[in-house]
């Protein structure tokens, strides 16, 4: 297990710009409450042996959101021998609890023509997609159970002793030991000692990436569920080590990233650092309007998981949803400044 406490959000000067915990109101100075855990279950049975279930929660993270993840095992590479395929993705099946509620499988299908090429594709279930009725918040749904004597919802009480029974031993040894907090910055994926243990075993969490987060991007700021479905769907991960360029001043860009996590800094001319991206910030949107110049140069502070989005992808899903091709001229024209003709938008000039 991992345990963490948040410590106070950092600008690129080294400046305060949102309180730790320890600087909350009403919080002790010296307070060791825990604001992070994260742990590896197993289930000592038969149906379960040798399945690892991780779990992972924390305040002042630079992401809301609550989902369950089952991640399948990987289909044997040897059925893609002698193919293009040189990496297969796993298979996923997800429950979004909230702020979305939906459920959705991603698995890889075969892009149609002569060349075995997979891409990611899911399909998707989203209740406010498909009922239209006004949502009711959590408070209101559980009031009205009880009111009517409905136990679905709820807890029983011996799953509630059972869960103490797991979790009251952990919590008394963290009393009893001392702890180094805080640990994590606010706004960032928690302590890396939560990335440790999972990567001990040769995984990765994996960060599902919705709405609200592509939706801090100007240009996805109207956009539709569907597209913005589409383009969560197109986006690649990528791991950069520490002290590797992401973008190169004067490269033709074709890119845009999300950091997902790590830090990563912009450099001037003269190699001194003018401004550090962190968790959740993005940069090299104009390459998906135009295939221009860099205008700077992007480094690994850190080592980084990122998660990529290419032109001829972003081509491919305005192609195949055109409608949405006018909104994205309009923010280029008034976010960007960008004069760029629709056919233009549409065309993957440049590929590679």
């Amino acid at each position: 297990m991992v345990r963490g406490q948040y410590g106070p959000q950092l600008g690129d000067r080294d400046e305060i710009v949102k309180p730790g915990y320890r600087q909350e109101k009403d919080v002790a100075p010296g307070s060791n409450t825990e604001t992070f855990a994260a742990a590896r279950f197993h289930i000592d049975n038969w149906r379960w042996e040798g399945v690892p279930i991780y779990l992972r929660s924390g305040k002042a993270l630079w992401k809301r959101g609550t989902e369950i993840i089952v991640e399948f095992r990987k289909a044997p590479q040897v059925l893609f021998r002698a193919t293009p395929i040189r990496e297969l993705g796993p298979n996923r099946l997800i429950f979004h609890i909230q702020p979305y509620q939906g459920i959705e499988i991603q698995f890889q299908a075969k892009i149609p023509g002569p060349t075995l090429r997979l891409q990611p594709v899911n399909m998707r279930f989203g209740y406010g997609d498909a009922f239209k009725a006004s949502r009711y918040t959590g408070y209101e749904v559980m009031i009205y159970s009880c009111s009517h004597g409905d136990a679905t919802l709820f807890s029983r009480g011996d799953l509630v002793e059972a869960a103490w029974r797991v979790a009251q031993p952990l919590l008394d040894y963290w009393k009893a030991a001392p702890a180094e907090f805080p640990n994590y910055a606010r706004g960032s994926w928690g302590p890396t000692a939560a990335s440790d243990l999972i990567e001990r075993d040769g995984r990765r969490w994996f960060e599902l990436l919705t709405d609200d987060v592509l939706k801090q991007v100007a240009i996805f700021k109207d956009g539709d569920p569907l597209f913005l479905s589409q383009v969560i769907l197109a986006l690649r991960p990528e791991v950069v080590k520490a002290g590797h360029t992401i973008i190169r001043k004067g490269a033709m860009g074709r890119e845009m990233y999300i950091l997902v996590r790590g830090e990563a800094e912009v450099l001037d001319e003269a190699g001194d650092v003018i401004k550090t991206f962190k968790d959740g910030d993005f940069f090299g949107e104009i390459a998906l309007l135009m295939h221009t110049p860099r205008v700077a140069t992007v480094r690994a502070k850190t080592g980084c998981d990122l998660a990529a989005l290419d032109k001829t992808s972003f081509t491919r899903i305005l192609r195949d949803h055109p409608q949405f091709a006018d909104s994205v001229l309009k923010i280029a024209k008034d976010r960007y400044d960008l004069n760029i003709e629709s056919e233009a938008l549409l065309s993957d000039a440049g590929r590679r």
